[in-house]
């Protein structure tokens, strides 16, 4: 756990770049050799995700706040990504913001950022990510917005105690 003396302030960044958005998932199938000169079959990881995941990692590196320290405890991440209109995509519509429908899907796309967050010194692990949001869109500003802020169990808490309470006096019929 952070310091307590260490108080921390929510981070709301933007970030003016095109934002990656790659699939974790497209693995690479390759035979390995091992010291006996053995033959066998694996996968590893491709090569373009590891390279958009490193790219944003240092663009991420560089965008923390001053005096940020890498966070061991519960953070809700919201990432908002603006990207550029497809070259297809109708001039009537070019003012808008346009969801994203295409692959890869947003859940993939979140496990990079995930990580990139980790890798660039904003967390410890990504497994302190409880709560987090992602949202595509196609935009005329193209950017990455950021916002990690500590993640407060307590009004959740008092959502699920009342929640309780309606449910209480209810019986199984």
């Amino acid at each position: 756990m952070d310091d307590p003396t260490r108080a921390w302030t929510p981070a709301d960044v933007w970030i003016p770049i095109n934002p990656p958005i790659r699939s974790g998932q497209i693995k690479k199938r390759t035979i390995y050799r091992d010291k006996a000169g053995k033959q066998f079959a694996g996968m590893r990881q491709n090569p373009k995700y590891e390279a958009a995941l490193e790219a944003l990692s240092g663009v991420l590196f560089h965008a923390r706040p001053y005096g940020w320290f890498p966070k061991e405890e519960a953070v809700r991440v919201e990432v908002r990504l603006y990207l550029p209109y497809l070259k297809s995509t109708p001039k009537r519509d070019r003012g808008k913001l346009l969801p994203i429908t295409t692959t890869p899907d947003w859940d993939n796309v979140a496990k990079m950022y995930g990580d990139a967050l980790t890798r660039g010194g904003w967390l410890v692990d990504d497994k302190w990510i409880t709560r987090g949001s992602l949202w595509m869109r196609r935009s005329p500003i193209v950017g990455l917005r950021l916002l990690v802020i500590p993640d407060d169990t307590g009004e959740e808490l008092a959502d699920l105690h009342a929640l309780a309470g309606l449910f209480a006096g209810k019986e199984k019929g």
